[in-house]
């Protein structure tokens, strides 16, 4: 026979195929089950031939099988470790293209476990003035001590030693940190480096860490110190922005795409109903007309670091009705990627009355405003009830009267309303014949019912002069303990005036509709 392979060579490279896989599954982190289960039957099989290959050999049929059987084994771990290798190095040809993707715009460098630097990019060597073959293989402290003298980390007071002492030993910690290191040059010039940093394991060994970041410099530190501006000052600051942003009367949010998430200030909360100045992105955006949402959508697409800013137009639902928002917005990027969304808005509710020229009805707070309270109250662990009115029968007494004796009725009612027992500025315009009141004093409420059950409030009869104009009002009326939702006890008290007006029932009650 020209080729005659024992089987122990095989064995060896079977070994090795094992050792080979059961690294590729740490490396997917992902157990490669068939692969594993073939590895370890064919070191079986190969181990058995070893044993009794003496005896195999006797038999020429049995020699023959066997030796081709090893050959095709052979040739078969051939090609495997051929295309691993191949992939090792096609691996290898990726991440070299990552770091040279990296190199020139972000800070980054990787220490092993020893603190030795493995990378570095060219950006964060310029800004030292070093070399990377100066730097590569060489403790981190042995490089950047004599370059820099840190100052602050995090905010407190630090030293070289201290910090150089902190990179040098082993990360406990396997989450993400961020630091924030203050230093001076060799020439007193003041630098910042925001850092995040990244403990690397490897099989719960400690195997080194990575940091990616971005730095500031403060050029004249003269005038930095005569004038410093301390934690305090900046919280100070901090909280005045917030107050601004939170009173401005205009819609003011910003978006945070990578997190998904919206913070809206008091504006768009109380004129777009939002439960609360933050909330899921997702959440928000569905509440967009579909078509408004897809426009909404390619303008955002369309905007570039060149050109981060764009507006749109688009109907907001808020409830039972459609707002109508303008948005001027900016968008923020990392690199190429946008990050956040920074807007102003102007809102409109798209109303369906006309002003009454009447100082005490046109003043009302409107239903934004009625469901912004709601929300303040149920967040405070109120008890409250809402009522919902509607003057059914205006557009009868506007027809047979005109519109002025109409809007009259209308004041006198409302003023009734809330002389008697609404508490301050707790009555909203819904719509031109709707109303609603909020009600959070016990007597108060127990008051009201006493009168809508002893004296005809609900329809009524008004004079003007020598007129006299009956009045029908239907009521929904809802509790507070009635609803999961806070603002679905505004909702409820509609759902009973509209069960009211069905069956002519003048006054219902949630509780006791019966569905």
């Amino acid at each position: 026979m020209w080729l005659v392979q024992h089987p122990i060579y095989p064995l060896i490279f079977s070994v090795i195929l094992a050792a080979v896989i059961i690294k590729q599954c740490f490396l997917r982190r992902k157990l490669l089950k068939n692969r594993l289960v073939l590895s370890f039957i064919l070191i079986f099989v190969l181990a058995m031939l070893s044993v009794f290959y003496d005896v195999i050999k006797q038999n020429d049929l049995a020699f023959k099988v066997v030796n081709y059987t090893l050959l095709v084994i052979d040739i078969l771990m051939g090609i495997f470790f051929f295309l691993n290798i191949d992939i090792s190095l096609s691996k290898e040809n990726f991440q070299t293209e990552v770091i040279r993707s990296l190199d020139d715009d972000n800070y980054f460098m990787f220490l092993n476990k020893k603190g030795k630097i493995v990378e570095i990019s060219n950006l964060l060597l310029n800004k030292f003035a070093l070399k990377k073959e100066d730097c590569l293989g060489k403790k981190v402290d042995q490089v950047f001590n004599d370059l820099m003298d840190i100052e602050r980390i995090n905010g407190k007071k630090a030293s070289n030693l201290e910090f150089f002492k902190y990179l040098l030993s082993p990360l406990v910690e396997k989450e993400k940190n961020e630091l924030s290191i203050e230093f001076y040059y060799n020439d007193q010039t003041k630098g910042k480096l925001n850092l995040i940093e990244t403990p690397i394991y490897v099989l719960e060994r400690y195997a080194g860490r990575m940091y990616f970041g971005s730095d500031s410099i403060i050029s004249n530190v003269d005038k930095l110190e005569n004038n410093p501006v301390n934690e305090e000052e900046n919280n100070l600051i901090s909280s005045r922005f917030e107050a601004i942003l939170a009173k401005a009367q205009e819609g003011i949010y910003f978006a945070d795409l990578v997190n998904n998430s919206i913070w809206c200030n008091d504006y768009l909360v109380s004129n777009l109903s939002i439960l609360g100045n933050s909330m899921n992105l997702t959440d928000f955006y569905l509440n967009f007309e579909l078509e408004d949402y897809e426009n909404y959508k390619r303008s955002l697409a369309l905007a570039t670091p060149e050109e981060p800013s764009f507006s749109v137009s688009y109907r907001y639902k808020s409830g039972y009705d459609t707002i109508f928002v303008k948005e001027n917005a900016t968008v923020i990027f990392n690199g190429r990627k946008p990050i956040e969304i920074c807007s102003t808005l102007v809102t409109s509710l798209n109303r369906n009355y006309m002003k009454l020229n009447n100082q005490l009805v046109d003043n009302l707070k409107e239903e934004p405003e009625l469901l912004g309270q709601i929300l303040d109250l149920a967040t405070n662990g109120k008890t409250f009830e809402v009522v919902y009115i509607r003057l059914a029968n205006v557009p009868e007494i506007n027809e047979k009267y005109g519109r002025s004796l109409g809007s009259m009725v209308i004041e006198e009612y409302i003023s009734v309303l809330q002389k008697s027992f609404a508490d301050n500025d707790s009555i909203y315009r819904i719509s031109g014949l709707d109303f609603a009141m909020i009600l959070t004093d016990i007597r108060k409420m127990e008051n009201l019912r006493k009168v809508l059950t002893t004296k005809n409030i609900l329809s009524t009869k008004l004079s003007y002069g020598a007129v006299s104009v009956d009045v029908s009002v239907y009521m929904g009326i809802s509790f507070s303990n009635e609803a999961i939702h806070p603002k679905d006890v505004y909702y409820n008290a509609r759902n009973a005036l509209l069960k009211g007006v069905s069956n002519k029932q003048n006054l219902v009650f949630y509780r006791d509709i019966n569905y």
